[in-house]
């Protein structure tokens, strides 16, 4: 399969989080983000200002993240993407962190067998 170069890409990838939920237990919830396919150059941008502390896990997710799927409003119904409920998703803990290690995580690749 012949490799095609695109100037703008993006994809979907699942991210899991656990949330606290009532009798000290946690629940594994998974939806997909879609994340823009960002250039190898602003990925060594983003890993060095993210090491000196200059980028958020939040501020991570705004860049790369364009769409989703599998997350609901409190009665059930599919939740369109918009900045605004993006922004709000991105307010509850533990979630910024969770996107922004999904994006890392795709860009690794393959796991090589030794």
């Amino acid at each position: 399969m012949a490799f095609v170069l695109k100037s703008s890409n993006s994809y979907f990838w699942p991210v899991t989080v656990e949330v606290p939920v009532s009798g000290g237990k946690w629940e594994k919830t998974t939806f997909d983000i879609e994340f823009q396919d960002l250039s190898q150059s602003r990925l060594q941008e983003i890993a060095e200002l993210s090491g000196e502390g200059a980028l958020s896990d939040v501020d991570i997710a705004k860049e790369v993240m364009s769409g989703w799927s599998g997350i609901v409003d409190a009665e059930g119904d599919d939740l369109p993407y918009s900045i605004s409920a993006r922004d709000q998703l991105l307010d509850q803990p533990m979630l910024a962190s969770a996107i922004a290690s999904a994006y890392i995580d795709s860009k690794q690749g393959a796991k090589r067998k030794n």
